[in-house]
């Protein structure tokens, strides 16, 4: 078994510990069992399952069965089965090995559309520009954070109404700093690639956004008009100059927005 897979997982990103303990029960449950079947069938390098829709005949979700896959073989995976996403995260991942997780986008030019689907009266307060920040959240927190790459991370009950009430979630932060927002386009050769600051993570009680992190963007205007879609991966550090070189390499464009 990978060293990181033990009972006591602890990782460092930044200067900060983290320490989470996964034990032999949570590792015999039934979608991390099916899935590693699968990953053991072959070449499986990601995995993703439309989970929300599958949520009327399952009894949990596979966030947890995706953290143990990742510390214990690399998989890459992809929440709702987003394709586009696992090949980004697995391209961004693999070559340049940073860590990387998908979550969604509500950008405060959304406005009342953002507000209601998080279930949120209102934006976090920002200090300036408005206009140039997201909100970002997924199923309640900030997404589906690995441990090896978490500065926090911890396992809760579920947030949403739509799966069942067993059901799990990971509520994990990435480090606070610069934070490239990267997502493969329709065309499948082309890289958007956004330069962003992650500032802080924001808390909104009986909600959908129970920790969500608000990232800062050159321009809101042109991201919102060039992003091409609401599912993104987010990778820590300023990557813009090593995705240039990456998609030279791999015979990929770049846009940047």
């Amino acid at each position: 078994m990978h060293p990181r897979a033990q009972g006591e997982q602890r990782s460092r990103v930044g200067h900060q510990d983290v320490v989470g303990h996964v034990g032999s029960k949570a590792r015999d449950h039934p979608r991390h069992e099916a899935h590693r079947k699968v990953v053991e069938t072959g070449d499986v390098i990601a995995a993703g399952i439309n989970c929300l829709n599958e949520s009327a005949t399952s009894t949990t979700t596979p966030c947890l069965a995706w953290n143990l896959l990742f510390e214990e073989r690399g998989l890459m995976w992809g929440c709702e089965a987003d394709l586009t996403s696992m090949i980004t995260k697995t391209l961004v991942h693999k070559s340049l090995r940073v860590p990387v997780m998908m979550t969604n986008l509500y950008p405060f030019l959304m406005g009342q559309a953002a507000l209601e689907h998080e279930r949120i009266p209102f934006f976090p307060e920002v200090d300036e520009e408005p206009e140039n920040h997201i909100l970002v959240a997924h199923c309640g927190y900030f997404g589906v954070v690995p441990q090896s790459f978490a500065t926090e991370w911890a396992l809760r009950p579920r947030v949403l109404q739509i799966v069942n009430q067993n059901a799990n979630v990971i509520d994990a932060r990435f480090p606070v700093g610069p934070t490239t927002i990267v997502k493969i386009a329709s065309d499948m050769r082309t890289l958007t690639v956004s330069p962003s600051v992650l500032s802080t993570f924001t808390q909104y009680k009986d909600s959908d956004c129970l920790n969500g992190a608000v990232l800062r963007v050159e321009d809101g205007h042109r991201f919102v008009e060039g992003i091409p879609s609401h599912h993104v991966i987010l990778a820590t550090g300023d990557l813009r100059r090593r995705i240039d070189l990456m998609a030279s390499v791999l015979g990929m464009g770049v846009q940047r927005i």
